[in-house]
């Protein structure tokens, strides 16, 4: 579903999702209800504009701006991929609203991956950075677009980083 500010959100079969409110005015506003399924988010910026669009799950809200990843949600079981954001200082928010901590907030930057589940009335998370097996729950959706340009900063970063070694590009 491509949106009127150039945002696109996809969703794979066999998810139910509304979108519950999308207003543009100087920001972009969206809200989305994700009942369960898969879809992925590619929040954009055109012209310099800014976008808040939100991601209601049963367990938490993801707050998304200029950002993109992927979200599935299955009853009490959530997973979230970040693959790029616009900003270091615009990361994908986690506000849960289940569990023994409602209003924990995690923050989410690209690279990472995250799972939660709520067992019994507790809230279980669990970060690392994205797997193939993390990006393979949503092959469905295709390749993420930024997922060439992540590997090559995560490569770049990983060179800036290294001492100089024999036969290492450089």
């Amino acid at each position: 579903m491509l949106l009127p500010d150039s945002s696109r959100v996809t969703i794979a079969s066999e998810t139910r999702v509304q979108l519950a409110r999308f207003d543009q005015s100087d920001i972009a506003h969206a809200q989305f209800v994700v009942d369960h399924g898969r879809v992925r988010f590619e929040v954009e910026h055109p012209q310099g504009a800014r976008a808040d669009y939100t991601f209601k799950t049963t367990t938490a809200n993801i707050a998304v701006r200029g950002t993109e990843g992927d979200i599935a949600a299955d009853g009490d079981d959530l997973t979230i991929n970040v693959y790029n954001t616009q900003s270091p200082n615009a990361p994908v928010e986690v506000t849960f609203t289940a569990g023994d901590q409602p209003g924990k907030v995690v923050k989410l930057f690209a690279g990472q991956s995250l799972v939660a589940r709520l067992v019994d009335g507790v809230i279980q998370t669990q970060i690392d950075k994205i797997t193939q097996a993390a990006l393979d729950q949503f092959a469905e959706l295709g390749v993420p677009t930024s997922i060439a340009d992540f590997k090559g900063r995560a490569e770049d970063e990983v060179r800036k980083r290294l001492p100089s070694i024999p036969g290492f590009p450089h």
